[in-house]
């Protein structure tokens, strides 16, 4: 009886351990320099920067933060996040980065080439459970459409 117990807890200990493996695997490619990187000099927006200081965590300048935030329950911020997320996309185009946002289950960099002009698809793996929200796919296509616009990119 001892010897099972012993057996099954090594089990149940090098199962959390694989588990935390791939865990940590998954937040290295989500944090990516793009969606972890505090975007400075963006114009202001009184609702997001009072949110921000309220909280003292929430930084509406990181990419990550704008689609983590974003919900079916506040649509005032929502608003506010699809122009924060717009105010992104001017900066990168100011930097000449083009990038694309897909949220699709998985997490991954690729760089395609479209018309001479190498484009970063971002996969920012934004579903949970592989259910994706109609708040965060607006925020992709926000941000995609804004990028497109500026860099002239037709699909």
């Amino acid at each position: 009886m001892k010897k099972t117990f012993t057996i099954l807890f090594v089990f149940i200990i090098s199962h959390f351990k694989i588990a935390g493996q791939s865990i940590a695997k998954t937040l290295e490619a989500r944090d990516s320099e793009l969606m972890v990187r505090c975007f400075e000099d963006l114009p202001e927006n009184k609702y997001l920067d009072s949110i921000g200081s309220l909280t003292k965590k929430k930084k509406f300048c990181y990419l990550w933060t704008c689609f983590n935030q974003l919900s079916d329950k506040n649509p005032k911020l929502n608003n506010a996040i699809y122009e924060r997320l717009k105010d992104i996309a001017r900066k990168l185009y100011s930097e000449n980065k083009a990038v694309l946002i897909i949220g699709g289950c998985e997490n991954y960099i690729e760089e395609k080439n479209s018309r001479g002009k190498i484009i970063q698809v971002l996969n920012i793996g934004s579903c949970s459970g592989c259910i994706k929200f109609k708040e965060t796919e607006l925020g992709e296509t926000v941000f995609n459409d804004e990028i497109k616009k500026l860099f002239g990119i037709i699909d």
